[in-house]
């Protein structure tokens, strides 16, 4: 017997001792068979008409609001999809239509979700903490999600930080609160606060492996390439089916200059256990390793086996769909000397982002694909523009290391044209920060072409030297 849309899963309507898993059903369901926590089986027996007020209810690894959506990972399934309201940390797979959801499973469908948080999952989310509020305002579980709802949902990282700060004096051993903690300062561009925080949240819950992938991408973010490469690893072993852990490891062996062994751990993947978005990164990432060591007839015939992901914007999280790939495809034209391929993968991108206007007339990652699109079509002052303004929105938007990225970007406009005395000036901003400084790494400046018409300005090579210096701890 399934369940249907609506319907709540509460685990301890007859298991009070459990980690009290909470679910919601959003969509779905007819191929339900049972969730698997804490060793019970939940079955349509454990649908209750409302959640009873429980406290102690344990959410581990599960992130507030996590939605699993099984049609992402198998879309000839029922399409089940569910919202984990509370609880979970003994959450081992949802079972339908013959599918398992497994805990490996679940950094993937979040990868999916990083920035796609639809009106229905945010006033479901809110609509949890407006209950929560209600009933047990002074819950830590409480004022973790409420503090999540501020970082997430709000953007207000002050109000976030504010919510949890206060909870060490009440649980300074809670792994939670410590990691929440570190998550908001390392948006806010406090790194060195974000490394004590998962450093400490791994010694307090050492087999969580989200801690360890968030210590690794902090690592990762300071530029200690080898340390983060080496926790990543770590990772990998214990879920070597976390393709998202995985896509983390290969972009780092790329960022420090380790193209082959980067290739030889994408090709590993099999496409049948990808999703689109995962495998659509899997090829973009191959195709801009061949960019990158110039075989340029290979990275275009890796094109084709990229997906088909239409009308989705790009962004700096996950930038894949068919607007980037046409971006990339045009590139690649550029970089042979064909101009008339080019200009038709530049053509069509435009024509596709140009849809999406409306609704991210605010959006930095709109005007970051907006700068390339008309960089690659010669539009050199509006290609600026759009650059500069993807830079404030980011700004605005979150501020500190999230910005990093979109000066970065705004550097790469500025080489494209030949702007040199820009470019240095942008990239030397993220090179003399004490941390972070986005992708700005050594082997992009040594590698992409897209660096090419400033590459003989011998600030050119100090840039790189200082760089390195950097990367070698």
């Amino acid at each position: 017997m399934g369940i249907k849309k609506g319907d709540l899963i509460d685990e301890r309507k007859r298991h009070p001792d459990s980690c009290g898993l909470v679910v919601k059903v959003m969509a779905g369901g007819e191929g339900f068979e049972k969730i698997v926590c804490c060793d019970h089986e939940l079955t349509v027996d454990d649908v209750v008409p409302a959640v009873a007020v429980s406290k102690g209810r344990k959410r581990g690894q599960m992130p507030a609001a996590i939605v699993l959506d099984e049609k992402k990972l198998h879309p000839d399934s029922c399409g089940l999809r569910v919202m984990i309201m509370d609880g979970g940390a003994g959450f081992k797979e949802i079972r339908c239509c013959g599918h398992s959801l497994t805990v490996s499973s679940k950094r993937e469908l979040r990868y999916d979700q990083m920035e796609e948080r639809s009106s229905q999952m945010v006033a479901d989310g809110r609509a949890h903490l407006a209950k929560a509020l209600e009933l047990e305002p002074d819950l830590i579980e409480v004022h973790l999600l409420q503090a999540i709802v501020y970082w997430l949902l709000d953007h207000d990282l002050n109000r976030a930080l504010a919510e949890v700060e206060p909870l060490l004096a009440r649980a300074p051993n809670d792994a939670r609160v410590v990691a929440t903690i570190g998550g908001v300062k390392g948006v806010m561009g406090d790194w060195q606060g974000q490394l004590d925080a998962i450093k400490r949240a791994i010694e307090l819950d050492p087999r969580n492996t989200e801690y360890l992938h968030g210590l690794g991408g902090v690592y990762i973010g300071l530029r200690r390439y080898r340390e983060g490469i080496e926790i990543l690893s770590r990772v990998r072993a214990l879920e070597p089916e976390d393709w998202v852990t995985r896509l983390s490891l290969a972009l780092s062996l790329i960022w420090s200059d380790r193209l082959a062994e980067a290739q030889t751990e994408l090709q590993q993947w099999p496409d049948d256990r990808l999703q689109s978005l995962i495998r659509a990164s899997k090829y973009a990432t191959l195709q801009q390793l061949e960019v990158w060591n110039r075989n340029y007839d290979a990275a275009l015939a890796l094109a084709a086996k990229i997906p088909d992901i239409p009308n989705r914007l790009p962004t700096t999280v996950i930038p894949v769909g068919n607007i980037q790939k046409n971006t990339d495809l045009g590139f690649i034209h550029l970089y042979q000397g064909d101009k008339a391929s080019a200009e038709k993968e530049f053509i069509a991108a435009r024509t596709e982002l140009e849809g999406l206007r409306t609704a991210d007339a605010e959006n930095a990652d709109f005007y970051r694909d907006e700068s390339f699109i008309l960089a690659g079509l010669g539009q050199h002052a509006e290609a600026v523009e759009a650059a500069r303004k993807a830079t404030t929105l980011s700004k605005d938007t979150f501020g500190g290391s999230y910005n990093d990225n979109f000066v970065f970007y705004l550097a790469e406009i500025y080489a494209h044209f030949g702007d040199a005395d820009l470019a240095f000036e942008t990239m030397q901003k993220l090179i003399d920060k004490p941390d972070a400084g986005g992708q700005l790494c050594a082997a992009a400046l040594r590698r992409d072409p897209i660096w090419d018409p400033i590459r003989k300005d011998p600030r050119f090579e100090k840039a790189i030297a200082s760089l390195e210096a950097k990367e070698s701890r």
